[in-house]
């Protein structure tokens, strides 16, 4: 029962995995835009983050050249990518007990081992390639501070503040790869529903 479920649903819950994912992380960067741009009423321009993987991480904004506390989040995007990670290997190790070689049963092995290895690119290039990336740069001394700036879906920026001004533009900067490879798993996901065959005697 649980064989024949995984895979009627696969794609689908893969699609809904990655979405929420794609939702997340895109809302964590704007708001990471949003609160490092955020002016207090006697404070100054710039913020600082300390992120926390899988854990509870905060924003704090710079107020005359000390650091107070303004936003706190969970990491979901991790939460969501580890959840994806878990549902494919879970169908992975159902389909050893499976008794049905179906051509689409099959398409969905194979694409489980691919879907795992990118979800897991996809995590170490959303923790240390971009998350530890703007955690490091908005801190980086003598000047402590930053605002983030975010092309999106391409590039992300960190310029440092000084004395409440940004000090100059645009010092680092890095491709997104975190939603590159998110919206990689998407096609992927859009692709496998595409190719469902109707006749669902051919999926038990």
């Amino acid at each position: 029962m649980a064989n024949k479920w995984f895979v009627r649903n696969f794609a689908v819950v893969n699609l809904v995995l990655v979405s929420f994912c794609i939702i997340s992380y895109v809302a964590t960067i704007f708001s990471l835009v949003f609160l490092t741009y955020w002016r207090w009423p006697e404070g100054e321009l710039g913020g600082v983050l300390d992120y926390r993987w899988v854990g509870i991480s905060v924003v704090h904004h710079v107020v005359q050249e000390n650091l107070e506390a303004v936003f706190s989040f969970p990491d979901y995007t991790s939460y969501f990518l580890t959840g994806f990670i878990t549902f494919n290997l879970v169908a992975l190790f159902l389909s050893r007990d499976l008794d049905a070689t179906g051509q689409y049963w099959i398409r969905i092995r194979n694409s489980t081992i691919l879907n795992i290895i990118i979800a897991i690119l996809c995590e170490v290039a959303y923790v240390w390639w971009t998350m530890m990336f703007i955690d490091h740069k908005l801190r980086v001394t003598p000047h402590i501070g930053g605002v983030v700036q975010y092309q999106f879906p391409i590039y992300i920026w960190i310029t440092h503040v000084y004395q409440g001004c940004k000090e100059s533009s645009l010092n680092w900067h890095r491709p997104d790869f975190t939603l590159w490879l998110l919206f990689i798993l998407l096609i992927r996901a859009v692709t496998m529903i595409r190719r469902k065959p109707n006749n669902s005697s051919t999926l038990a």
